[in-house]
């Protein structure tokens, strides 16, 4: 089994590696701070379980649990133990998150695509390992990208499921610009805003374009074309909505940039990157091995979603 084409094919893909464990590193510091410096505490979901409102309400508890997601991201990085060490980190964020989540009310969403992208990477070194093949990190750096594609699908599906083509109407963007700009801001972007909620074309059509890019997001996994082209619309989509909102995924512009730049080929990288060790030939699996892995990784996935989707902290 081969995983999609890849500027690293033939590399070691240590650089990735640690690149997804910086960004998680980053998130994870992200969320620790905004747990112990934030003033919402108060307004806990009722149906949160006590325990884990006590995580995100004492300083020691937020520290010691980023602590040991840093101290698994660090092991992950260096390639030790990397399924184990990935769950902890996941573990880690996961605590994080749903605590910030409960006690602040809600979500906050820009933290959900390094968490997906380490699960698809944890995926790809599984799968790998069933095949017989314990460092195919190809198929991890493949995973890692099937679940960011897959990010931005089920946001483009939650619209379309919601209100279904409605979405793409001109009020949908200019509720948004209107609910992030105040009528009092002056400036460049402030006017820009106010330029697009004056002409309702403007807005049809953006709505329609970031709708179109969501859907592409499928399309890096046929091409390493694609993958730059539809990387670059997607990091283009994060930009204007951060200029014209105030809204910014830092952690979905580094995963964008650290898997859909083809880093291999930039010269003052290039040779840098080649003298690492680069990984042997993956060894050829048969059918009945794929089929077993397969089921396997089917059964994790839907068991990791399921007891994602029942957590009765959002309630």
């Amino acid at each position: 089994m081969t995983a999609t084409r890849s500027w690293w094919d033939g590399r070691s893909r240590a650089p990735l590696r640690v690149g997804l464990a910086v960004a998680a590193a980053l998130d994870l510091i992200s969320l620790a701070g905004h747990l112990q410096t934030s003033s919402g505490r108060g307004g806990a979901l009722p149906l949160a379980p006590g325990w884990l409102i006590a995580v995100g309400t004492h300083a020691a508890a937020i520290w010691i649990v980023a602590a040991l997601g840093a101290g698994a991201l660090v092991c992950f990085a260096l390639g030790r133990a990397p399924l184990r060490s990935a769950a902890l980190a996941l573990l880690a964020l996961g605590l994080l998150a749903e605590s910030d989540a409960v006690l602040m009310g809600g979500p906050r969403r820009h933290v959900f695509a390094v968490g997906a992208v380490l699960l698809g990477w944890s995926i790809g070194v599984a799968w790998g390992r069933g095949l017989g093949g314990p460092e195919r990190e190809d198929l991890a750096e493949a995973g890692a990208l099937a679940t960011l594609a897959a990010t931005y699908f089920a946001a483009a599906l939650s619209k379309l499921t919601a209100r279904g083509l409605d979405w793409t109407d001109d009020l949908t963007l200019r509720d948004l610009l209107l609910s992030q700009r105040r009528v009092s801001d002056h400036g460049l972007f402030a006017s820009l805003a106010a330029t697009i909620v004056a002409h309702p074309g403007i807005c049809r059509a953006m709505a329609v374009a970031a709708l179109v890019v969501q859907l592409a997001a499928v399309l890096m996994l046929i091409s390493r074309s694609l993958r730059v082209l539809v990387g670059g619309l997607l990091f283009a989509f994060h930009f204007q909505v951060w200029l014209l909102t105030g809204i910014l995924y830092m952690g979905n512009l580094r995963l964008l940039a650290l898997l859909c730049v083809p880093w291999t080929r930039l010269p003052l990288l290039a040779d840098l990157l080649a003298g690492l060790p680069a990984p042997g030939s993956p060894p050829l699996p048969d059918t009945v091995v794929q089929r077993r892995v397969a089921l396997g990784a089917l059964a994790i996935t839907a068991a990791v979603v399921g007891a994602a989707w029942l957590v009765p902290s959002r309630g």
